[in-house]
C-alpha cells in the first residue's frame, strides 16, 4: 500500500473493522495496512492525532500492539489511555467479546489497557457511572457474560482494580457489583481529594 501517510492509512482504516483485521483466521487485510512495517510511522502519527477519528485511531492502536511486542513507548500511553477508554465506551455498539469478562483481564483490549497501567485510570474512571449493558457473542464466554448483565462500568471497574492491584469480583447480582463500583470511585475521589 503507497503512500503511507497518516491521512491515507486513516482513510484505510475508516474502511476497516476490529473484526475484520483481527478476529479471523486471514489476516491479509491487517498485512496490507501494516505492509511490512512501512506504515509504522503513518500508524503512529495517526495514535498521536487528537482531530482523526476515534475508530481509526484506536484501529491503528491495536495494529501497533499486535506488530510490535514493544509498544506502547512511554510518550504514547496517555493518548492510548483516552483511545482505549472512547473505545470501550462503544462496546455496547460493538460488543464486548475482546474485552473479555470483567474480573478476568484476559481479554485482547483488557490486555492492551492493563500495559498502560496507572495512566489509563483517570480515562476509565469517567466510565465507572456507564450502566449501558454490553453483550458478547458465542459460545461459553456468551452464556456466562450475557446471564452476568454486564455494563460498561463493570469493564471499567475491572481494569482500574487490575491496574491498582485491587480486587474486583464480578458478582452476578448487578446492585453487588454497584456496590464495589460506589466503593472504588470513593476511593479514586479520595485519593484525588
Amino acid at each position: 500500500m503507497e503512500p503511507h501517510e497518516a491521512a491515507a492509512v486513516a482513510s484505510r482504516l475508516q474502511q476497516a473493522t476490529f473484526t475484520g483485521l483481527f478476529e479471523r483466521l486471514d489476516h491479509r487485510a491487517l498485512d496490507e495496512i501494516w505492509d511490512d512495517g512501512r506504515a509504522r510511522r503513518a500508524l503512529e502519527e495517526l495514535v498521536a492525532d487528537t482531530s482523526a477519528d476515534p475508530q481509526s485511531r484506536f484501529l491503528a492502536a491495536e495494529i501497533l500492539f499486535a506488530r510490535l511486542p514493544d509498544y506502547p513507548p512511554q510518550q504514547a500511553i496517555g493518548e492510548l489511555a483516552g483511545i482505549y477508554a472512547a473505545a470501550l465506551r462503544e462496546a455496547p455498539q460493538r460488543g464486548a467479546n475482546a474485552w473479555g469478562l470483567p474480573g478476568h483481564a484476559d481479554g485482547l483490549l483488557s490486555r492492551h489497557v492493563m500495559q498502560l497501567g496507572t495512566a489509563a485510570v483517570p480515562a476509565l474512571a469517567g466510565l465507572l457511572k456507564d450502566a449501558r449493558p454490553v453483550g458478547y457473542e458465542g459460545s461459553q464466554e456468551a452464556t456466562l457474560g450475557n446471564s452476568f448483565h454486564f455494563r460498561v462500568q463493570d469493564i471499567a471497574a475491572s481494569l482500574i482494580a487490575g491496574i491498582r492491584g485491587l480486587r474486583f469480583a464480578p458478582e452476578k447480582d448487578p446492585a453487588m457489583r454497584d456496590n464495589a463500583i460506589r466503593e472504588l470511585i470513593s476511593t479514586l475521589e479520595e485519593e484525588r481529594g
